[in-house]
């Protein structure tokens, strides 16, 4: 009886031992099961946050195409505005133009420009618009000018008054354009103010401002290889020239620099 027990009991523990580990196997399937719901989880909040940028940046696209469209609208409206501003000024200045007069002037005199035309004109009749043609590059007229004065008639005397008009040594000649349908043409840049460039005072000022180290070296450079080419082509002309020129200032400068800084030492 007493070997039955004990091997009973040995079953037993053995059957204990045996269960042990299915505990160990219940916490590593706990601990992937937990890991597995955070994963989900956070995917599911990453998820939830790409949702809300996408919102939030289709909320701001929108926004943005509103104001976008709003603008539009506004330059539209602006443009018509203006367009219809154009449209009135053109049909006022074609009805201006149906009494209206417009006289060439030439071979002006050098000087004689807008203001002085201006008053000189001013004596025939009232004077609506100007113009003195001039070069792009230079600024300076082409020697000619036209003139629109309000009245036809205004226009007929001074061209007839003035033609062959004799005006600081220069003979005027003076006629007057009776197409007027090239009269918008003739004054299409009359508004534009004209702005003097003194070209030879920028070349003076670029001249004389102070130069940087290597602006200095850079134009040594260029006068010694002149002085070089010079010499070159004395050589290959057989002709028996020695002159001192640049090398030899730069060659006295740098031996005045040496001995300065063999003094300081």
């Amino acid at each position: 009886m007493v070997k039955r027990v004990n091997k009973n009991i040995k079953k037993n523990n053995n059957l204990l031992k045996k269960k042990k580990p299915k505990k160990s196997e219940d916490k590593k399937l706990q601990k992937e099961e937990e890991l597995s719901e955070k994963i989900e989880n956070e995917k599911i909040e990453n998820e939830k946050e790409e949702n809300e940028k996408e919102e939030n940046e289709k909320e701001e696209n929108e926004k943005e195409e509103n104001e976008k469209e709003e603008s539009d609208e506004e330059n539209t409206e602006i443009k018509e505005e203006q367009k219809e501003l154009e449209n009135l000024d053109e049909i006022m200045n074609k009805n201006s133009n149906l009494n209206t007069g417009v006289i060439y002037i030439g071979h002006l005199p050098w000087g004689f420009e807008e203001n002085a035309l201006k008053k000189y004109f001013n004596q025939f009749g009232e004077i609506t618009r100007l113009i003195v043609p001039r070069s792009k590059k230079s600024g300076r007229t082409h020697g000619y000018a036209f003139i629109e004065f309000k009245n036809y008639e205004v226009a007929e005397i001074a061209a007839n008054t003035m033609n062959n008009y004799l005006l600081f040594d220069r003979i005027l000649k003076c006629n007057i354009i009776e197409e007027k349908s090239k009269y918008d043409r003739i004054f299409r840049k009359w508004k534009k103010k004209f702005e003097f460039e003194n070209k030879y005072k920028k070349y003076i000022e670029n001249q004389n401002k102070k130069k940087s180290n290597e602006e200095i070296k850079n134009q040594i450079q260029l006068l010694l290889e002149r002085e070089e080419n010079k010499r070159e082509k004395l050589k290959d002309l057989k002709i028996n020239y020695n002159f001192d020129g640049y090398k030899k200032i730069v060659e006295d400068f740098k031996k005045k620099y040496n001995k300065k800084k063999r003094k300081n030492k």
